[in-house]
């Protein structure tokens, strides 16, 4: 069996950004430094009369590079993207992509 307790993440963040419209859409690009001040996990692992408690912490300090934009396809409907990266976040989450279809009603 395996048990996780509930986690409150509590995320302060400072940055700059900058972008550029065009007719058509937008790019831009920010930099932020993100700070988790909370983020304590405990979970427990069970099996017959066995029991191991694994505490994690996420606490700490991280670098974010976002760069991303929209594009109009229509009147009401837009692509967008984005592509971040983070550098000394303790969670394994090197970088991330994002990206669909927005419409607008």
């Amino acid at each position: 069996k395996i048990t996780q307790d509930d986690m409150t993440s509590v995320v302060g963040r400072i940055g700059v950004g900058i972008g550029q419209n065009y007719e058509n859409g937008h790019i831009y690009g920010k930099l932020s430094l993100a700070h988790e001040f909370n983020g304590d996990i405990m979970t427990t692992f069970s099996a017959g009369n066995k029991e191991e408690v694994v505490k994690l912490s996420l606490r700490g300090t991280w670098l974010d590079v976002e760069m991303g934009g929209s594009y109009r396809l229509s009147k009401d409907s837009y692509f967008y993207g984005s592509f971040t990266k983070n550098f000394g976040a303790k969670l394994n989450n090197k970088w991330r992509l994002d990206a669909g279809i927005r419409l607008a009603f």
